[in-house]
This record gives C-alpha cells, structure tokens and sequence, in this order.
C-alpha cells in the first residue's frame, strides 16, 4: 500500500489550555521531513466484519460437503468466495463490490477473479488454496466496464460502456491497448491463443489481435448478441454464436465466414454450449436442443429450464457424461440422448414425500405436519429468482447466484442441495455507537450489534428511505415518513409515528428525557415538537424554507438551517405553572442569513459548521455569528472533534486541522489514499481511508508512528468509542481498533485478525 503521507507541515500552537499541542511554532508552510515508520506494536486492526441482513442456510446433514477448493459465486452487487462446512453450511470467506448492473462483471478463475466496480474502477485478486484473497492491483478506468473477460493468463479484457475493449496485464493492469468496437459487449471477451473474440449488442461480432488490439475482422450478426462466443471443433477452429432472434451461428474463426446455422425455436436463454462431439442450446421458454459439430438435430428436450440459464458439462467418474442446464430448476440430461436423468426441486420433493410415507407403513416414524414442512424447507426449496451471471462447476458442486441474491451450492451428481446463502443488504448511511450498541441502517432495516463481536443482537423493519439514527438513552430514526422511537439495547419500538416527516432530533444528553420533546420536521415546511410518548405538542413552528436535517444543541434547544440560507435555533418554551408539559411551544431564539444554499449541518459544543454550495464551511458560535470562513473542494469530507476543539478537514491529497473556534489552520499533512474519517487522541492524528489503510501520525513532531492495512477498501467512517465504524465498498459493516493500548472495540476487545460475521 506504501506510505498513508509523504509530508507534514506544522503551522502554530494553539494557545487554549484544553486544545491540542501542536509543538513548536513554524512557518506557515514550513515542510517537516517525514521521520521513519516506528512499529510501536500495536497496529490498527479490523476487529470484525458483518454482512447485514445475511443469513447461510444449511442442507440436509445426508446432503454435506466437506470445505473443499473455495467457492465463487456472484449475485448483484456483490462477489463472494465461500467454503462449504461440513455441515453443509457456506462460510464466507470474503465479499467484493462488483457492478449490480453487470451480470459479467466479474471474471472467476482457478488462481483468482478480476471485477469492475461501479465507480469505473477494475481489480484483480490472486485466490490461495485456503480461499485467502490478496489485491494484486487496481486501476481506474474512468467510465464503467459492461463485461470482464479474463482465464488466468497474462490480459485481462474489458468492454466499458462507451464501447470500447480494453486489454490489461493482469500483472500489474498496465493499459495494453484500446479499441473502438462500436457497440457495448455486455458478454466478456473470450481469449484463445493471440485471438480475442467479442460480440455486441450493436449486431457485430469481432475477431482482435490479443497483442495489439487491432481488429483483425468484423462480421454483422442477424440480431443483437448478449452472451460470449464459444469456441470448439478443429480444421476448421469455430466460434459458436447465439442471437437475440433465436439464431445459433458457427463462424470459421480464420475468416468470420459463417460455417453453419440453425434457427431456434425461441430466444437464447444462454451461452451456447459445446462437449464432446455435442453442440447445444437453452431457450428461454426452457427447451434444450441438441446439434451435432456440423449443426445436424440430435435431440430436443422440453420443460428443462425456467427464465435465464447456463449449460453446463458434468463428467462424474466412470459414469457417461451429462448435460446440467441450470435455473431456478436444475435438470440433469443424458449427453447423447436427451433423457431426464435428475431434476430439482420436482424430484426432491418427490423423494421426501415417500420417505415420509414408507417411514409411516413400516412404522418408523410418523411426521408431524411442521416436519414435512421443515424437511421440505431444507431439502426441497424453490431457487428465489432468476439466474444472475454464469454457473460454474467446483469438483462435485455446481455454483451459482439468483438475482434475488441468493448463493447456492448442490451437489451436481445428485442435484440435492448442499448450502445456501442470502447476500446481506449494503449498509446505508454512517453508523452510530449509541447505549452499548452500534446501530446501523441497511435496506429498510435497522440492526442492533455487539460492539466487541459484530454479532447481531436484533434487528426491526423500518420502511424505505431509512435517515440518520439519532439519539442516545432512545433511539429516533425516520423511515417511511415515519418516526420511529426504539430502545437501542434490544430495538423494542417504543413508539412510531405516521406522517411526511424527513428528519429527527431528540434533546441532547443531559437532560430528563421525559421533561423535553424532540424536535422533528414535518415534511411540510415546519417543525413540530413529540413527547416522549410519541405525541405531538405545541402549534408548528414555520422553518420558511426546505430543512436539512435538523440538530440536537441542549436538553430543550436544537439548530435548524434550510437549503435556501437561513440557519436558526429552536427551544421549546415550557408553559405556565400547572399546565400540562405539553402545551408549551416552539420559539425561534436567533436567526442568521448566510445569503447563500446550504447542503449541510453540523453541531458540537454549541457552536455550528455549515456546508454551502458554493464550496464553503463556515463556523458560526452559540449565537449564530460567522466566526471563520474556509474554502473546501466538492470531495473533500470535514469531522468536529468536541473533545480537542478541533475540525479535521479531510481532501483528496492532504488531511487539515482547523481550530474550531477561530478556524485557523493549525496542522496540513500529504496523503496518498483520500482519508474517510478522523479522530486527535492526545498528541496524535488518526484516520482511516478509502484504500483501506489505518494510520497514526505525531502532530508535535509531524511523523507518522504507524500505518496498517486493514484488507479491505472502505466507503465511509465515523468516529466510536476508540475506533471507527467503517463500511466497506462491499457494503459490509466492520469496527476498527485502533490498538493504542487504552484503544480497544467499545466494551470489549476482538480477536486478533478478522471477524467475520453473517448479520444474523
């Protein structure tokens, strides 16, 4: 990873007794020379690691595995390398971010996987024998891959979605060569000797110099084409075609020249296939059909699919070949035949119902109707949704991934299932530590977790669109134009409340939470105070204009600022003695102008941070006066530490200290990944950044003490306890102990290395 910094520049004191000491004053911009690494023996960590909402289901114990090679499956979003348990359950072993919207997003190979993320960017990681990943590189491509081709060898090849195809040394993924080829290839790019073929959904197939990217031919096709060529036969060499049209076509691979043809009785549901002296194809209403090498019919087998499928070549020890087309029903079919050899979910359904009835004549066993169930539930279970990418064989598993994000393993002899695992929902949002618990918001769930462990303690539906989770002693978090009020030791709904509302703040701690109300926004332009009971209590307070989130500021006040400039506080004014709490009202105490939009909020210690459009922080004290103004960049990401009265002003290329008063560069330092989240302990400066890298410098001397890669690239941070709560690209959750003796995981301490967890 090198180096998190190359140089630190030291600007002044700070002469407040409870602020920070910097060391001795320098220059403004005066350059410190780096100082050496010192391994002070106790490097940030990944302490665990949880994949929200995830759950792994396991088999019939008749039907379990032993760990074996490691297995790759991909569903949208997400890549997952797993072993399979003894009893039958996938462990995961890691989980990568991969394009949603790329069913060939991702390229699995014996000796690692190449995948495009999102954000335009390619990575390959090398696969040890132990299902141990390590990042060879990463490069980014500046635009989004549709498709990545890749067998292991010397290039990886991508198509990206201004129909380009790009070739990559898979050493270190140095740009080879760039080609035009005129329309996107959602289907990767096949590799064979010097050659490279493509197709695309622009009607085209292409043949490509794998040296230079020259194309070497070019030939229309009668239709749009979405799944890769295969190659197969000798004298001539053939790449085997199928089109949206339902038209299966055999080009000479030396000349483009079309060999054979057969027109299909429906659209493919698949890459073609071809084995051993066999050639065939799946449509998408579920027949397969069978060709010899020359295109000749051999056999037609209907009702052997259902939806997107792949085709795939079993040969089991001294038993003949077979065909397993693959769906959300599997079908095993004789190579030469056609004949149905196995099939699920049918026959296994079958099979448990006669079990269950000879164990009753013989007078075995007599199940219950919740037995059946239960057994059926785990041997004879539907696949949730179509299939997503390739299915692949691993020894005697077939692996393959549903676009509903389900994994799953069978057995490919017996097509009975061996494990199952439902992909977790990325965690939205920045997570909290709130009253022993972290809190975290992913789909429209809340989960409540152990801080030392990740373990899952609960988890409650919200609804949609789920906003920040606020509060300490009672949790308060719109979902759904909902307010919902949870206890954060075991999520019990205290209350919830219907509305349009978009934000909530409950009082500050210290004061009686049973004495103050919360403050929300009514999605209507006003702001509205709730009881602790979930009441609504006063008349509505006009924000005039659109809120940003509102802020605690006290036990009885909060700020509030609108999109259009006005940043104000609220208190809640108690009514007459003897009146109820409640018929007290909402007060506006002061009001600033900032003449300019705002997009952000932030509060600490009665003093405010507001981000504007312009490209602007600007501090402002209790009252609302502007305090400081400083210029940042639309990337860069800031965090108040109320401890040290500091602002940490986080870019692309440095991390800054601010004054928090005066707003005074105190501290700028050179980074080379852009850091996520920071936190000041005593003398020294953390953070953690966007490569995965956690690192500690010494703001009196201007040198770094220390800098670890966590193994993971990260998406956000936020300071807890004495770590940071991350999340990962991949969208999992994880907790990093920063390991500076008194810094542990909050009310406990992991265990060395990494914890992995399936958020249940």
């Amino acid at each position: 990873m090198g180096l998190a910094y190359f140089l630190f520049s030291v600007l002044a004191q700070i002469p407040s007794a409870d602020a920070l000491p910097l060391g001795p004053q320098g220059a403004p911009g005066a350059a410190v020379s780096p100082a050496p690494v010192v391994d002070t023996g106790r490097r940030p960590r990944l302490a665990w690691l949880v994949d929200l909402g995830a759950e792994s289901l396991r088999a019939s114990p008749a039907a379990a595995g032993t760990s074996g090679r490691p297995i790759e499956v991909s569903v949208p979003g997400a890549a997952y390398i797993f072993t399979l348990g003894p009893d039958g359950s996938l462990q995961r072993q890691k989980r990568l971010a991969v394009d949603a919207s790329a069913p060939y997003g991702v390229a699995f190979t014996d000796s690692g996987l190449a995948l495009a993320s999102k954000e335009g960017s390619i990575g390959l990681w090398t696969l040890s024998p132990r299902a141990e990943l390590s990042l060879r590189w990463r490069r980014e491509l500046g635009e989004r891959a549709s498709s990545v081709g890749w067998d292991g060898g010397d290039a990886v090849f991508v198509a990206t979605w201004r129909n380009r195809l790009l070739g990559l040394g898979a050493a270190d993924g140095r740009l080879l060569w760039a080609v035009d080829i005129g329309g996107r290839a959602e289907a990767p790019a096949i590799v064979e000797g010097g050659d490279v073929f493509v197709v695309t959904r622009a009607k085209a197939f292409l043949r490509i110099d794998a040296a230079t990217g020259r194309v070497r031919w070019k030939v229309g096709l009668p239709d749009l084409a979405v799944h890769p060529p295969v190659l197969f036969g000798e004298k001539p060499r053939l790449a085997l075609c199928g089109t949206g049209d339902g038209q299966l076509i055999a080009y000479d691979t030396a000349t483009g020249r079309v060999h054979w043809s057969s027109a299909l009785p429906g659209k493919l549901a698949s890459a073609p296939f071809v084995g051993p002296e066999s050639v065939a194809a799946v449509t998408a209403e579920g027949t397969v059909l069978a060709y010899s090498p020359s295109g000749q019919p051999r056999w037609t087998q209907p009702g052997s699919s259902e939806g997107p499928a792949a085709l795939l070549l079993q040969s089991p020890g001294g038993v003949a070949p077979r065909l397993l087309a693959v769906s959300k029903v599997l079908v095993g079919l004789d190579l030469g035949t056609g004949t149905r050899l196995a099939d699920y979910p049918k026959a296994a359904a079958e099979q448990l119902k006669r079990r269950f009835a000879d164990a009753m004549l013989e007078g075995e066993k007599t199940y219950s109707e919740g037995e059946k169930q239960a057994l059926m539930a785990q041997e004879a279970f539907d696949i949730s949704g179509p299939l997503f990418g390739p299915a692949r064989l691993f020894g005697p598993n077939v692996a393959f991934g549903t676009e509903d994000g389900w994994a799953y393993v069978f057995d490919a002899a017996t097509l009975r299932p061996r494990g199952r695992y439902r992909a977790g929902q990325g965690s939205s949002g920045l997570p909290v530590l709130a009253s022993g618990r972290v809190l975290a918001v992913a789909g429209e769930e809340i989960f409540g977790l152990d801080p030392s462990t990740g373990r899952v303690v609960w988890r409650r539906i919200l609804g949609g669109d789920a906003g920040p989770v606020t509060g300490e002693g009672t949790l308060g978090v719109v979902a759904g134009g909902r307010v919902h009020a949870l206890n954060p030791v075991d999520g019990v709904l205290q209350w919830s409340l219907r509305g349009r509302f978009r934000s909530v703040a409950p009082p500050a701690v210290g004061g009686d939470p049973k004495a103050a109300p919360w403050l929300v926004d009514d999605g209507e332009g006003s702001l509205r105070a709730v009881w602790p009971s979930g009441i609504l209590g006063g008349e509505p307070l006009s924000a005039g204009g659109d809120l940003l989130p509102v802020r605690s500021a006290s036990a009885r006040s909060w700020v509030a600022a609108t999109r259009q400039g006005s940043v104000f506080e609220v208190a809640w004014e108690p009514p007459p003695v003897g009146s109820r709490p409640s018929e007290g009202r909402l007060v506006k105490t002061w009001e600033k102008s900032l003449d300019e939009r705002l997009t952000e909020i932030q509060v600490a210690r009665g003093r405010m941070v507001v981000r504007s459009e312009a490209g602007y922080l600007v501090g402002l004290d209790e009252y609302g006066h502007e305090s400081w103004r400083l210029h940042v960049s639309g990337e860069d990401r800031y965090e108040v530490i109320p401890q040290s009265a500091y602002l940490v002003i986080m870019g692309a290329t440095d991390v800054r200290v601010h004054d928090w008063v005066s707003g005074e560069m105190k501290f700028q330092g050179k980074v080379e990944s852009p850091a996520l989240g920071a936190d000041i302990r005593g003398k020294s400066l953390l953070w953690v950044d966007r490569s995965g890298g956690a690192h500690r410098a010494d703001l009196l001397e201007g040198r770094l003490l220390e800098s670890a890669d966590l193994g993971e690239p990260l998406a956000s941070a936020t300071r807890a306890g004495s770590g940071f709560l991350v999340t990962t690209t991949a969208g999992e959750l994880g907790l990093v102990d920063i390991g500076d003796g008194a810094s542990s995981p909050p009310q406990g301490g992991g265990q060395a290395g990494v914890k992995r967890g399936e958020g249940q």
